[in-house]
């Protein structure tokens, strides 16, 4: 039930598809690129991407037709969307300086808890996401574009003092 890639690995490409057993999975600071993975893996209860430098990113759709319950993100992400549309819960770890275009769009998110490290949040990150509060760390500089337009149950949220570039949001 719990899948540990090894800490050799760098790359994942088309691996990993239709396994309904998998509940658990941590990609190690090591992989830096996902092409075609866990698709079809019917529930996740758990996604953990390590702590780490090297950013991760994929090529090509990245757990199409799974649902991801909970993410544990722990570096940067860049061309990753998840298309899970049960993705409930995520925390930002300390190492992730910015979320990427669209990262969370349209999910189900309803819990977040943001890092001390994160500086920017892209254009439509969380866009229609069901969050009812956000608490923005210090550390945040920019909010680009319509990262939390359409939250339709948000009652409250912070702007941190350091914003320098707020961008259209919160429509």
């Amino acid at each position: 039930e719990s899948f540990n890639i090894p800490s050799k690995i760098t790359e994942l490409g088309y691996n990993f598809n239709n396994c309904p057993l998998i509940r658990k999975i941590t990609i190690p600071s090591t992989v830096s690129s996902l092409t075609a993975v866990f698709g079809d893996c019917g529930t996740i209860d758990e996604f953990i991407i390590s702590d780490g430098e090297t950013p991760l990113s994929t090529n090509g759709w990245f757990a199409h037709n799974t649902l991801i319950k909970t993410v544990y993100q722990g570096r940067n992400c860049t061309n990753i969307g998840f298309e899970s549309k049960e993705v409930e819960s995520l925390t930002i770890g300390d190492c992730v300086t910015e979320i990427s275009y669209a990262m969370y769009i349209n999910t189900p998110l309803q819990e977040v808890t943001f890092g001390k490290s994160l500086a920017k949040i892209g254009s439509r990150a969380f866009k229609g996401t069901k969050l009812k509060e956000i608490n923005l760390p210090e550390s945040l500089t920019e909010l680009e574009n319509e990262a939390f337009d359409y939250c339709a149950l948000l009652e409250s949220f912070n702007i941190p003092s350091k914003i320098t570039e707020l961008g259209y949001n919160f429509n």
